[in-house]
Protein backbone atom coordinates (compact mmCIF):
# COMPACT_ATOMS: atom_id res chain seq x y z
CA UNK A 1 0.00 0.00 0.00
CA UNK A 2 2.72 2.36 0.79
CA UNK A 3 4.38 1.60 -3.14
CA UNK A 4 0.85 2.37 -4.37
CA UNK A 5 0.67 5.83 -1.99
CA UNK A 6 4.13 6.64 -2.97
CA UNK A 7 3.31 6.39 -7.02
CA UNK A 8 -0.07 8.72 -6.46
CA UNK A 9 1.98 10.98 -5.25
CA UNK A 10 4.22 10.81 -7.48
CA UNK A 11 1.49 11.55 -10.52
CA UNK A 12 0.17 14.38 -8.57
CA UNK A 13 4.18 15.84 -8.54
CA UNK A 14 4.00 14.87 -12.77
CA UNK A 15 0.83 16.46 -13.36
CA UNK A 16 2.03 19.85 -12.33
CA UNK A 17 0.10 19.98 -8.59
CA UNK A 18 4.06 21.23 -7.86
CA UNK A 19 5.50 22.57 -11.00
CA UNK A 20 9.01 23.96 -10.04
CA UNK A 21 10.51 22.42 -7.02
CA UNK A 22 12.66 25.70 -6.46
CA UNK A 23 9.21 27.72 -5.53
CA UNK A 24 9.34 25.60 -2.37
CA UNK A 25 11.26 25.49 0.80
CA UNK A 26 12.32 22.71 2.92
CA UNK A 27 10.98 23.23 6.52
CA UNK A 28 14.00 24.53 7.72
CA UNK A 29 14.81 27.22 4.74
CA UNK A 30 11.32 28.69 5.17
CA UNK A 31 11.74 28.66 9.48
CA UNK A 32 14.66 30.88 8.43
CA UNK A 33 12.77 33.10 6.05
CA UNK A 34 10.30 34.01 8.54
CA UNK A 35 12.43 34.16 11.62
CA UNK A 36 11.32 31.79 13.76
CA UNK A 37 11.95 27.81 14.18
CA UNK A 38 10.57 24.66 12.46
CA UNK A 39 8.79 23.67 15.47
CA UNK A 40 6.87 26.89 15.10
CA UNK A 41 5.79 26.28 11.32
CA UNK A 42 4.75 23.04 12.46
CA UNK A 43 2.49 24.53 14.99
CA UNK A 44 1.18 27.03 12.96
CA UNK A 45 -0.01 24.26 10.16
CA UNK A 46 -1.43 22.28 13.11
CA UNK A 47 -3.35 25.88 13.57
CA UNK A 48 -4.43 26.00 9.95
CA UNK A 49 -2.35 29.40 9.86
CA UNK A 50 0.28 27.89 6.94
CA UNK A 51 -0.46 25.19 4.68
CA UNK A 52 2.79 22.82 3.72
CA UNK A 53 3.11 20.01 0.67
CA UNK A 54 4.99 16.77 0.30
CA UNK A 55 7.72 15.99 -1.38
CA UNK A 56 6.33 13.07 -3.30
CA UNK A 57 9.59 10.87 -2.43
CA UNK A 58 10.71 11.73 0.64
CA UNK A 59 7.28 12.77 2.48
CA UNK A 60 9.11 15.97 3.81
CA UNK A 61 7.26 19.46 4.62
CA UNK A 62 7.68 21.80 1.84
CA UNK A 63 6.55 25.49 1.90
CA UNK A 64 5.58 27.27 -1.00
CA UNK A 65 7.59 30.35 -0.86
CA UNK A 66 4.76 32.47 -2.30
CA UNK A 67 2.52 31.27 0.27
CA UNK A 68 5.40 32.22 3.26
CA UNK A 69 5.62 35.50 1.36
CA UNK A 70 2.06 36.64 1.55
CA UNK A 71 2.23 35.20 5.32
CA UNK A 72 4.98 37.17 6.17
CA UNK A 73 3.06 40.73 4.64
CA UNK A 74 0.10 39.58 6.44
CA UNK A 75 2.14 39.64 9.80
CA UNK A 76 3.49 42.71 9.38
CA UNK A 77 0.22 44.35 7.77
CA UNK A 78 -1.38 43.63 10.92
CA UNK A 79 1.26 44.89 13.01
CA UNK A 80 0.96 48.22 11.46
CA UNK A 81 -2.75 47.96 12.13
CA UNK A 82 -2.28 47.91 15.35
CA UNK A 83 -2.48 50.68 17.67
CA UNK A 84 0.89 51.71 19.18
CA UNK A 85 1.50 52.23 23.10
CA UNK A 86 2.18 55.86 24.52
Amino acid sequence: MQCFTSFANMDAFTKGYMKKIQDYLQIQAAAELLGVTATTLRNWERAGKLVSHRHPFNRYRLYKREDLEAFLQSIHASKSQSPKEA
